[in-house]
C-alpha cells in the first residue's frame, strides 16, 4: 500500500541522515566516556598516592602505622557505616601490640578491646580513656612509654 512506500522513502532519504547523525553522536559520547574513564583512573591513582603519603606522615609524626577499613557495603551508606582504625605503635614490637578503634556517627571514636588493651594496657585504658575520656592522652602516653623503654640502655 501507499503508506509502506512512504516510510521506505523516509528511511532512504532523511532517515539515513538521522541515523548518520545518531551514529556520530554515539561516537562523540563513547569518546567522552573514554576520557571520563581515563580521568577516573588518574583520580584514583592520585588519591592512592596522597593517602599513602598521609599514612606515612602520620607514622613519622605520631609513631603509629594506621590502617583504616569501612564496613560500608555501598557508596550510598559509606557516610554512616562504622570505620575501623588499626594502629600499630612504632616502639612496641610484640605481635599483639595493636590498638583498634571504631568510629561511628552515633558514638564517635571508641577503643575496641584487644588482648593488649585488656591485658598489659588495662590500667592506662582505665585512666586515660574511661576516666578522662582522652584517646589523644592515651596514645601520647603510650608513645612516651614505648620510647622510654626503647631508648633505655
Amino acid at each position: 500500500s501507499h503508506s509502506g512506500q512512504g516510510s521506505a522513502a523516509g528511511v532512504s532519504g532523511g532517515g539515513l541522515a538521522a541515523v548518520a547523525a545518531k551514529d556520530a553522536e554515539i561516537a562523540v559520547l563513547r569518546h567522552k566516556i573514554g576520557e571520563a574513564d581515563k580521568a577516573m583512573v588518574r583520580l584514583r591513582e592520585v588519591f592512592k598516592e596522597r593517602a599513602a603519603a598521609f599514612r606515612e606522615a602520620v607514622h613519622l609524626l605520631f609513631g603509629y602505622r594506621v590502617d583504616m577499613t569501612s564496613e560500608a557495603t555501598a557508596a550510598r551508606n559509606a557516610g554512616s557505616a562504622p570505620t575501623t582504625l588499626s594502629l600499630r605503635p612504632q616502639h612496641f614490637h610484640e605481635p599483639d601490640a595493636l590498638l583498634v578503634f571504631r568510629l561511628t556517627r552515633e558514638r564517635g571514636m571508641e577503643l575496641v578491646p584487644t588482648s593488649w588493651t585488656t591485658g598489659k594496657l588495662a590500667r592506662e585504658v582505665d585512666t586515660f580513656i574511661n576516666k578522662f575520656k582522652s584517646i589523644p592522652a592515651f596514645t601520647a602516653n603510650l608513645t612516651m612509654e614505648g620510647f622510654q623503654k626503647a631508648t633505655q640502655c
